[in-house]
């Protein structure tokens, strides 16, 4: 729990990073897939890409996000089905303010690369949690491809792995946090919080807080020798 040694990446990058690299690879080469086929999503993840949809080509047609969607939502308000639906996902949060450079470009594909962005966040986040945990590359390998393997599912892209993408990023973190006793680490930590509440749906944010505080909650009772000296 020192504060003097500070490397960034202390060994979990230049060590067996082509291992990391195989992931990302793999992860690479089916979203080019997809892409490549043109292949909708299905099941609600259809219904996610169509209000995206909209919502881009309005941006993109008149520099402006829609008010409401009268026949989609039945006349509620589009701010509601935005926050919800409208670009779940972080990059879709900077292409939406973008989308008049992009009318041109195949729709699928940016909303493809959305998904495969985030899933960037996960597989990266999982990756240095693993490795922090595990000695053995081959063991963060297996952990992180099976979390990718359960949890994202492409038919409802939104509705899984979108609620929790950040959360190993998170844990990181604060494990840095209270390793080195920098404040940049906590503050990187509660911004991918906030960024993951807000890309995905808001009430999951009571789970998703609850799950930070019970690990690190056992953590400290696990570590009380460690802890109570650094706090």
């Amino acid at each position: 729990m020192s504060s003097n040694n500070d490397p960034e990446f202390p060994g979990i990058f230049r060590k067996c990073n082509w291992v990391l690299l195989l992931i990302l690879a793999l992860e690479a080469a089916q979203i080019v897939w997809l892409i490549a086929q043109r292949r909708l999503v299905l099941h609600d993840g259809l219904f996610q890409v169509m209000v995206q949809y909209i919502f881009f080509n309005n941006a993109a047609m008149t520099g402006e996000l829609p008010l409401w969607l009268p026949y989609l939502t039945h006349g509620t308000t589009a701010a509601f089905w935005y926050t919800v639906n409208g670009a779940d996902g972080l990059l879709g949060q900077v292409w939406l303010h973008v989308a008049p450079f992009l009318y041109q470009v195949n729709f699928l594909s940016i909303a493809y690369l959305g998904i495969f962005f985030d899933k960037l966040i996960l597989i990266v986040g999982a990756w240095l949690l693993s490795r922090r945990l595990f000695r053995s590359p081959w063991t963060a390998f297996f952990v992180t491809t099976g979390l990718m393997a359960a949890s994202v599912w492409e038919m409802q892209p939104y509705f899984n792995f979108h609620n929790y993408y950040a959360l190993p990023f998170i844990l990181y973190l604060f494990h840095r946090f209270f390793d080195t006793g920098r404040w940049r680490y906590a503050l990187g930590a509660i911004n991918f919080f906030l960024l993951q509440a807000l890309t995905g749906m808001i009430y999951v944010m009571a789970v998703s807080s609850l799950s930070v505080f019970l690990y690190f909650l056992f953590y400290f009772l696990c570590n009380r020798e460690k802890i109570v000296p650094f706090l």
